[in-house]
């Protein structure tokens, strides 16, 4: 649902998984997505990546499923810069105005004040949910859908 509403079904060849980060990179880190190693292209030739997107259990034991669901499309705009972007860099110009673009605003943890249009972010950054933002809308449908009850 939320590749359709927010993506155009834009993102592919890309997986979902709950684990434990917090021996290999923190409790606080609530979600990551990068190349899924264990899919490699097997032709070289003509390669066809895999990504996939890991959401920290530590975070969906304390956190409102509305906040899990907006760090999933946070990492979800990841992979569609990896897909769809020339130049890959963490929070980019790129991933900070899809975010935009969706209905979540960027902010470096180093800073309260969001990022401007067109800059990147660096390399520790989280994001808040915008009220009137597409996310919103259809993170709430999709709560209501499957009657999930909390925000």
């Amino acid at each position: 649902a939320l590749n359709y509403g927010l993506f155009e079904n834009k993102i592919s060849r890309c997986s979902v998984r709950v684990d434990d980060m917090s021996e290999k990179i923190g409790r606080d880190v609530l979600g990551q997505a990068g190349l899924d190693r264990k899919r490699a292209p097997i032709i070289l030739s003509e390669p066809q990546y895999y990504y996939e997107i890991v959401m920290n259990y530590h975070g969906i034991e304390r956190r409102s499923f509305m906040d899990e669901l907006s760090t999933l499309a946070h990492e979800m705009c990841h992979v569609h810069e990896f897909l769809h972007s020339v130049s890959v860099t963490d929070h980019s110009p790129y991933w900070a105005d899809l975010m935009r673009t969706i209905g979540l605003t960027p902010y470096a943890l180093k800073d309260s004040n969001p990022c401007e249009k067109g800059i990147g972010m660096g390399d520790r950054v989280t994001h808040r949910i915008d009220d009137s933002g597409a996310f919103k809308r259809i993170a709430r449908q999709l709560i209501g859908e499957y009657s999930f009850g909390r925000y």
